[in-house]
Order: structure tokens, then sequence, then C-alpha cells
């Protein structure tokens, strides 16, 4: 479809919506808006098969949606070059459809009704939307509930955004800098990336945007003059107009990523005020004033354990001050992926920024205390938040060894929100420490949707950790080589690029000290997809939150996310059931590297890698992970 990119691009117009089209064999350019706007010009009926595919779309009416079929409208796709196109409630076949083009261009109609909007408006065969109302599509026609592959009714669009942030250097990173009018080096993987971050990015843009983008895109050019333009000069046109129209869109420097306190700022002074604070709250707990309050958490047995536990956090949390390894982020990214702090056992405590710009916030205060827990104690790791399901109903032995119970007495000592006042944490199926029945163990479901919570929170966690990794080398790209323990990124990042789709993988030059960063083994496209990936992984475990914890409401949640059919195979299994709810999350949040079959796949392979972190740079068989 190179020969129409400028369509592609979005350019067919401002009076007309996007479009995403069925994809055949490619046509020949034109005004792609103009073209498509044509072919509704015959009356329209109703969609073809419309009950049928809205059995499978749930709450999503498709009512609405007006069909033409031939006439204008095959004159339209013929010229486009599709079988069938979408552009707002309207969709346009070239002749009568069959069940799976009629559901795959409803499905696009769903997607643009929820914001998206594709690179200027138009699908390509294999992008993320195309994929999902491919699969949308085989849902329908095997009479499966497809509700969980959509955007829900009103909420966010399939893909919806899965980053907000694009490069500063476009350019460069397509174009030969000896010879500015030719494409630069590993263009196909550059190309692919930015065209990747494009579409993604435009899905945040309002419709008078959108148009400001266009505009800014043409810079006084006519169509004909930007269609000639190189490719890569149209894409980077197009990163730097939707940078212009939305600034925020920028990414930060990853440079700016784990740095120390700022000269002549009061960075300094405001992270002694957050250790103050953090040791006062230490001192207190050793201090014995607090030992009901940690016995109605971790239990009265474990008291001594537990303060055992927050002297060793404030041992290393003041060492790690005293060596300068208590870092920030001013680069945007920790909230991009919502992220509080990332913690080295005994290494390094890296906080956002909020925490070290309002030092006595309570939420400052206690997000040092957690961190300060990983930095002292080797055992204490993250086995669930604040507020998650079943957080007071967990084993002692798990309590004791995740950080986010050791926030609630701290929590409580500064009247915090979320501080379980007064609450005793009684494990299910134990009886209260002060007497009583047994409490009852923990339902299938309850099971389900903690073991989903904490797949998709390992894998945000993982994708931070391979940000840090990704992060080292874009400041050392002469770091590609070098060994790293028995392994180097050069043999152990490819593989998760892969997983993550970034650009890594498909690039065939890799010259860590050239002055071209299109020839360095990563880049900006790389850092903003990877950022885009975890930030959607933070935007799962947000939904998950929305789930009831009790059965009644959860299975009421659930069956209008899923069929009764999908919820009746998925819980014949503890593993179909964690999923199916891993499913609802994905399918809440749209696309992250994908169709939610791909992005599962993702979330199991990055918990995986938790478990044997140290092999992270193993070599691996780019074909062990199928795209």
């Amino acid at each position: 479809m190179d020969s129409a990119l400028s369509a592609a691009l979005g350019l067919g117009g401002d009076s007309v919506s996007p479009v995403q089209r069925k994809a055949a064999d490619p046509g020949s350019g034109g005004s792609l808006g103009v073209t498509a706007a044509a072919g509704l010009t015959d009356s329209p009926q109703a969609l073809p098969h419309q009950q049928a595919i809205q059995r499978s779309f749930g709450d999503h009416d498709l009512s609405g949606v007006r069909a033409h079929v031939g006439g204008a409208a095959a004159a339209a796709t013929e010229a486009i070059g599709a079988e069938a196109y979408a552009t707002g409630s309207s969709v346009a076949f070239r002749e009568a459809p069959s069940l799976h083009t009629a559901a795959h261009e409803a499905a696009h109609v769903v997607q643009q009704r929820a914001g998206v909007h594709l690179l200027g408006g138009v699908g390509q065969a294999g992008d993320a939307y195309e994929q999902n109302a491919d699969a949308v599509a085989d849902r329908v026609v095997a009479g499966k509930s497809a509700a969980d592959l959509l955007p829900k009714a009103g909420g966010g669009g399939v893909g919806g955004v899965q980053l907000r942030r694009l490069p500063t250097n476009t350019g460069a990173m397509l174009t030969d800098p000896a010879q500015p009018t030719q494409q630069g080096a590993n263009y196909a993987a550059n190309a692919a990336g930015t065209r990747r971050l494009i579409e993604l990015a435009e899905a945040e843009l309002t419709v008078p945007q959108r148009a400001q983008v266009q505009t800014a895109t043409l810079a006084g050019q006519t169509q004909a003059a930007f269609d000639a333009l190189p490719e890569q000069t149209r894409l980077t046109r197009r990163v730097e107009a939707i940078r212009s129209v939305r600034p925020d869109l920028t990414l930060g420097d990853p440079m700016l990523i784990n740095t120390g306190p700022r000269p002549s700022t009061t960075d300094t002074a405001n992270l002694q005020t957050l250790i103050d604070n953090a040791n006062a709250i230490f001192d207190a707990i050793a201090g014995g004033t607090h030992d009901v309050g940690l016995g109605q958490v971790f239990g009265t047995a474990h008291v001594a354990t537990a303060k055992t536990k927050y002297a060793l956090a404030k041992t290393w949390m003041n060492n790690l001050h005293t060596n300068h390894h208590i870092v920030t982020d001013r680069s945007g990214y920790n909230a991009e992926v919502g992220l509080g702090g990332l913690t080295g056992f005994q290494r390094q405590i890296a906080l956002s920024p909020r925490s070290l710009d309002s030092p006595s916030d309570n939420e400052a205060v206690v997000t040092m205390i957690h961190e300060s827990m990983h930095a002292g104690n080797s055992d204490v790791k993250d086995k669930g938040y604040i507020g998650t399901q079943v957080f007071t109903q967990l084993p002692e032995d798990v309590k004791l060894t995740n950080a986010a119970h050791f926030e609630v007495v701290p929590r409580r000592i500064r009247n915090a929100a979320n501080a379980y006042a007064g609450q005793t944490f009684t494990p299910a199926g134990t009886a209260p420490a002060s007497g009583g029945p047994v409490t009852p163990p923990l339902t299938a479901m309850q099971t389900a949707v903690r073991d989903a919570s904490e797949r998709i929170r390992i894998a945000w966690t993982m994708g931070l950790n391979l940000h840090v990794q990704y992060d080292t080398l874009y400041k050392d790209q002469s770091l590609w080589a070098a060994p790293r323990g028995a392994s180097s990124f050069r043999v152990g990042l490819p593989y998760w690029s892969k997983v993550e789709k970034l650009t890594i993988h498909e690039k065939t030059v890799f010259e860590p000290a050239s002055a071209d960063p299109a020839r360095r083994p990563i880049s900006q496209i790389d850092m903003a997809l990877s950022e885009g990936v975890t930030r959607k992984f933070m935007l799962c475990m947000r939904e998950m939150r929305n789930v009831p914890n009790d059965d009644a409401a959860a299975t009421t949640y659930l069956a209008t996310r899923a069929s009764p059919a999908e919820i009746t195979a998925a819980q014949a299994t503890p593993t179909g059931h964690r999923d199916l709810w891993i499913k609802v999350a994905l399918g809440a949040v749209g696309s992250i590297t994908g169709p939610v079959d791909r992005d599962l796949r993702v979330v199991h392979e990055l918990y995986t890698l938790s478990t044997a972190y140290g092999t992270l740079l193993q070599q691996r068989d780019l074909n062990g992970f199928v795209d």
C-alpha cells in the first residue's frame, strides 16, 4: 500500500471519518477520504448479518450501522483496493458480504466509536486493529461472544493508547545522514516501529487535533506534492506534526531515568526530609508502641519477625542514602507506567519524582518504606498491592514476604488512606486469633482473580525490569556485545524485543559506536515501545482492581465480559479460569502487542521470565515465540 501512503497518513480531508479496510490487493493512490465518502452516496441499508453479529457483540448496539453494498460502494472499494471499508458508523462492501467480512467491518465501527484512529485512518494487513477485527469475526462465525475482544461500550478503544509519547529524532532514525534523500540504516525495522508509534499515538488525538495534525503534516504543500516526498520524510513529518499539536506526546530523554538529585534544586534537601519522615516511622515501630497493629496484620506470633524486617529496611535505606544510591526519574517514564519505585536488594532505590518533590506527602513516605523493605530484605517481594482482592485474607508467610503488607502500620501511624484501620487480617480458612469460627477458604473465583491479577502484575514488573536493561544499553551502546555474566545484550535482548514488539530483533546493522542513531542496537523507538507495553500492563492492573471480591458480584462482572460458553469452558480448569480473567483485563485496555491471544502469551512469557530472571540474557530461539 506504499503507493497510497498519503492516504495511510490520513490526509483524505478533514470532513470524513477515519477509514479502516479489510485488506485485499492494494489499489492505486488518490484521496482516500474523498473516495471513501463517495462510496456512501447510494441509499444505505441495515448491516448484513446484523442479528448474528449482534449476538456476539454484546452491549455494542449495531442498529445504527448503515451499510452500502455495490454501486458507488463497489466503485469506492475498487479504487481503495479493498473488499470493504468502515468509516464512522457506515460500512461499504464491494458486493454482498460474507458473515466474516460483515463482522470484520462491524468491529472497525466499534473501534472507531471508541476513539481508534489508525495511521491516518486506514488499516493495513497485519496491523493490530486488522488482527483484532479478524479475531472478532472469527468468533462471530463460530457463534461465540466477541465482547472481550472489543472495547467496552462507551469506553476505551481496542488498542486504545499503547503509549502516548513519540521519539524526538525520527528524521535521524529514518534518513541516511550522508544522503538526506535516501533511507537510513535498518530502515525496515525503524520505519515499522515508527508506524506503530504513529498508529497508537494518534488514538490519543481528538477530532480537532487530528485536523490540526493533518494541516501541520502538509505544511502548506498540496496533497500531490506531499505524496511525492520520500516515505521517510512523510513519516517524519507526521511524527513532528503530532508532537507540535500535542507536545505531551514527546518521549522524555531516557538519559534522565535513574538520576540523582539535581544541582541547584531542592532535591537534596527534599530527599533528606523524606528519609527523616521514613526514619520516624521505623523508630516508632521499633519502639513497640505499634505492636498491636503489627499483630493485627501479621499475626501476634510474627510481630518480632516483622519488626526485624522493618529494622533491616531502615538500615539499608540509610546506607543507600549515604552512598548516593537513591535515584529518581525526570524523563516522565515513571508517570507513564504508574511506577512509584523500583528497588534492587541492597543496591539501589529508585523513586518516582513525586516522592522526591513532595517528601512529606503520606504516599511519598509510605512508598519510601515500601521500597526500603525490598532494599533491606531479600525475601520481601511484591505479592499483591494495597487494595487488591483478598489482600486481608492471605497466609501469614505471604504477608511477611510482601512489601505492601508492611505499608499498613505506617499508613495507620500517618493517618493515611488505605490503612485498614483497626482491622485484623485473618488468613482464609483459619480462625481469628481472638477466637470464633474458622473463616471460609478462598473460593475458586477468588483464587482465579488473584492468580490473574498476580500474573498481570508480574508481567508489568518484568516490563519494568526489561526497560531497565534497554535503558542501560541505550545510555551506553558499547555494552551491546560486552560480557554480562555468561551472556550479553546482543545474545539476549533480540528475543525480548520480539516478545514486546520492539525493533531490535528486526535490525540487520549493529554499530554501537556510530554517530548515526539508526545504526545503533537500540533507539528511542524501542524505548517508546517498551514504555508503552509496560504502561498497558499498568492499565490492566487497574482493571483487575475493579473486580469485586465476592463471588456473586464477580460472577455478574464476568458475565458482562464473556459469553456463558466461554465462562463454562474456562472454569473447567484453574488455569483456564485464571486466563479468562487475564483476557478480560487485556480486552478492557486493548491491544498491547497484537491480538488478545498474543498478549496472553506475552503475559505468560514474562511470568516465566520472573521465575528465572537470571536467564534474561541467555540465548533463546526467536522462533520460540510466534507472532
